[in-house]
């Protein structure tokens, strides 16, 4: 027998060669999809800078202001609601002064989990005193964001009796029919500021960090 007439020879290639033969499979009919349609969104629009002087004063109700510090002793959120302040700006949106008082003795704790950690005690404060902030505007950063710029003030921070000269970065908020907010947070270290140095169990010193957040809701001062 010729050797290509040999089933031993053509059948296993004929198998191999059917194991690589594609099968087919029927392909599902295209689902014809459904037209994108587009959603124009709403043109949002800043304030366009006052023309006359501006005389703010804040609203305690709808703003909120939160210590947040980190020690050895654990970790602590409050709230201030005793809160005050006024803020100026001149006309053309050049300059500017701004005042924040916040009530230490109005402090409430939110979330803490070390019985012993109190804010007093790292600001070396008594709960009945006032930290007070009084600054110039020293700067203006405009974004891509209509109505929202960010203001760099400079002024006198006063808490007991230390009076820290600093800086303070905050976001403007001007829209069209709400009040006007400055927003903003900053962390400084307790050493910085010479906050008083406690040793924990007599030996080891303890360092606590203070996050301050802002959130001021700004109305206009009405007329005496």
């Amino acid at each position: 027998m010729h050797p290509a007439l040999d089933l031993r020879v053509w059948l296993p290639v004929a198998l191999a060669a059917a194991m690589f033969v594609p099968r087919m499979t029927p392909v599902p009919p295209a689902v014809a999809a459904d037209a994108a349609a587009g959603t124009t969104l709403p043109t949002i629009r800043g304030l366009p800078p006052a023309t006359t002087e501006q005389h703010y004063e804040l609203d305690a109700a709808a703003s909120t202001v939160r210590f947040h510090a980190t020690g050895p002793r654990g970790e602590l959120l409050v709230a201030c609601t005793g809160l005050r302040g006024e803020l100026h700006l001149p006309a053309g949106g050049q300059g500017g002064t701004f005042e924040l008082h916040l009530d230490l003795g109005s402090l409430q704790t939110l979330t803490a989990d070390a019985g012993s950690f109190d804010l007093a005690h790292v600001l070396g404060v008594h709960r009945g005193s006032e930290l007070s902030y009084r600054a110039d505007l020293v700067a203006t950063t405009s974004t891509d964001l209509p109505g929202v710029t960010q203001r760099t003030w400079l002024g006198l921070l006063r808490f007991g009796v230390r009076a820290v000269r600093q800086p303070m970065q905050l976001w403007q908020c001007s829209l069209p029919g709400q009040p006007l907010r400055l927003q903003g947070h900053g962390t400084v270290a307790g050493d910085d500021y010479g906050l008083p140095r406690r040793h924990l169990l007599g030996v080891y010193t303890e360092h606590a960090a203070v996050t301050l957040g802002l959130d001021l809701v700004w109305r206009r001062r009405r007329a005496k």
